[in-house]
């Protein structure tokens, strides 16, 4: 039964249902790109139910009046009725509509308070136009996402209804088409009250005169077509993202006077100079440091070892030299100049994640302790530098690695076992040293790897698998690249015959189209790359694509006949068996490959005649 206080409100609310019809495409944006669950959530609305229980409706517990109704990501579609029944809520404080599809229509103008004392309203949506008269109690107003991939909501420019919101704290206009400069009528609103937080991200900005608000938290520029110098931020910022867009110049030492600032993103710009030694200040209190893809050069400030709390620092793409500062949690030095020796130091980061030291020019031994680190450490890219000794002989028993990179360097030496602890490891390129062992077979066992990179080694010897071993060996492997190598024996029938994934017998189950993990906002999702030989050409990959399958044992000194078992291999992409001693003729179950794009036998003393049934 209604309660008596509520059953105008919950008869409201059914007409204002019964407006729209369900279709789960209108709110495809939740799913697809804001990470949202969305479903229809006015299924749950009842006619003979309390609505102060239903799914999105928010009641005052002491008199059962709606206050707050959320319909977000609600799959609701059709016209927003002019005369909309959520007029005839009088208590209604909070209302967010985001994320559905209202059909080109527009939101009415009767949203102000002669109808609705709101708090705050959310229409942010794909497929909505936004005419309004807004309260001037107004506090929180949001309209993100209103032409992400639409131009027909008319946000090309700051909205007039904006002007005179004396309450305003948080504004979000990102992902329109909004031009030109902030306009100076927007410095009006908020009075100096916008405190929490303004995000203009991802629309056509070109200029920022000045800096409007002195009390700003949360600054988000990114994503627009800003040149000039950078803005100062106010004191007491704490998030200020600026990346994408063309800010030039070099970065004063002003903005060091943000003490409480956290999160600093000022990537994928035209900035240069030296990074200023007074950051190593900041590094007390930033968690997110960003300067990838700009042009300085230098060395980090040594300050930045004091007491650092980084979770993501990342300097790749600029023109750093120098010793490496240790003591951050997720390192990105990519394509610097580095060099010198890695100091142990920097397994103090007991917390590190990602470390990608890749395309330096970093020498001396690889510390020991980075194997002690690997409990917690996910991705290790130590690929192009000068490193030289062994590989760390002791991985810690839980091992967390994911992605092991040693590609380009100078080690030698046998594998250490201790990579067996690493289960979850999928990618291991080992590839372009000087590593002298027998195959490694105990490899075979680790349930998780998909890439193997032995190439352009000293490694010899048989892979002739032992018989009595009854677990399948490598069965998601989908790359497996043994080339320039020593060695010899028949090609390895018992690996092969136990290659599921590429047998199509192991699903890969991957929802992504690339091999990687996720490492935060910046780099969101960070691929794994390998060299690798591809059509005759040597490339290097910073992608692997989830669907490559790849054999390439050329360059050794396998003998005997190619087995028919290669004709199973039926997502095999490339093959290359080139420059080594088999003999007899080709198979004719290779003509079962029908997913193959390249084949290689030259260099062989095959016979007889090419019977391929393609």
């Amino acid at each position: 039964m209604l309660l008596l206080s509520g059953s105008h409100s919950c008869s409201s609310l059914i007409q204002f249902k019964n407006s729209f019809s369900i279709a789960k495409d209108a709110s495809w944006y939740c799913n697809d790109f804001a990470g949202l669950k969305s479903y229809p959530k006015t299924n749950s609305w009842k006619e003979g139910t309390d609505c102060c229980s239903w799914d999105g409706v928010t009641c005052d517990h002491l008199n059962a009046h709606v206050i707050a109704l959320d319909l977000s990501c609600s799959w609701l579609y059709g016209n927003f009725p002019s005369n909309t029944t959520l007029f005839l809520l009088p208590h209604l404080q909070k209302l967010n509509l985001a994320y559905n599809d209202f059909n080109l229509s527009k939101i009415p103008s009767e949203f102000d308070r002669r109808h609705l004392f709101l708090d705050e309203i959310n229409i942010s949506s794909v497929n909505v136009h936004v005419f309004m008269n807004l309260s001037s109690s107004l506090r929180s107003l949001s309209l993100a996402g209103c032409v992400l991939y639409f131009s027909s909501c008319d946000l090309s420019e700051f909205p007039q209804i904006l002007k005179g919101l004396k309450s305003l704290e948080s504004l979000d206009l990102s992902c329109n088409r909004i031009e030109g400069k902030i306009p100076q009528r927007m410095k009006e609103v908020g009075n100096d009250s916008l405190t929490n937080y303004l995000n203009v991200s991802h629309n056509s900005l070109t200029e920022v005169e000045h800096f409007p608000w002195k009390n700003i938290i949360s600054l988000d520029l990114s994503s627009n077509l800003i040149r000039g110098n950078l803005p100062i931020p106010a004191s007491n910022i704490s998030v200020f993202f600026i990346s994408n867009n063309s800010f030039n110049g070099e970065v004063s030492s002003l903005i060091c006077n943000a003490t409480s600032l956290q999160i600093l993103d000022l990537s994928h710009n035209n900035l240069s100079g030296t990074i200023p030694q007074r950051f190593g200040n900041l590094s007390n209190n930033l968690q997110f440091f960003n300067l990838k893809k700009n042009k300085f050069y230098g060395t980090i400030p040594p300050t930045f070892a004091n007491g650092c709390q980084l979770s993501n620092f990342n300097l790749n793409g600029n023109l750093l030299e120098g010793p490496l500062t240790p003591s951050i949690l997720i390192v990105k030095a990519i394509i610097n100049s580095f060099n010198g020796e890695v100091s142990s130091l920097i397994c103090n980061a007991s917390f590190l994640r990602i470390l990608d030291l890749s395309h330096n020019n970093l020498s001396g031994t690889i510390p020991p302790c980075f194997g002690s680190l690997s409990d917690s450490l996910e991705f290790l890219n130590l690929m192009k530098n000068k490193f030289y000794g062994t590989i760390p002989p002791t991985f810690a028993k839980g091992c967390n690695l994911s992605n092991f990179n040693l590609n380009g360097n100078l080690l030698e030496g046998p594998l250490t076992p201790s990579i067996f602890n690493c289960k979850g490891l999928e990618v291991l390129d080992l590839s372009n040293n000087k590593i002298n062992d027998t195959f490694p077979h105990w490899l075979g066992s680790l349930p998780q790897l998909q890439v193997l990179v032995l190439k352009s080694n000293h490694m010899h010897g048989s892979l002739c698998v032992n018989s009595s071993k009854s677990s399948p060996f490598f069965s998601k492997i989908q790359i497996f690249d043994l080339s320039s190598n020593y060695f010899s024996g028949p090609l390895p029938v018992g690996y092969i015959n136990n290659f599921k994934a590429i047998i199509n017998l192991e699903k890969i189950g991957s929802t992504v189209s690339y091999m990687g993990v996720y490492g935060g906002r910046d780099c969101g999702f960070y691929m794994y790359s390998i060299g690798i030989v591809m059509k005759g050409q040597y490339m290097e990959l910073v992608k692997i694509f989830t669907m490559w399958m790849i054999i390439d044992l050329s360059n050794n000194q396998f003998e005997g006949e190619i087995p028919k078992v290669f004709g199973k291999l039926n997502l095999l992409k490339g093959l290359n068996l080139s420059h080594n001693n088999l003999n007899g003729g080709i198979p004719t179950s290779i003509g079962n490959l029908t997913s193959l794009e390249w084949l290689d036998l030259s260099s062989n003393r095959l016979s007889g005649m090419i019977q391929l049934d393609w």
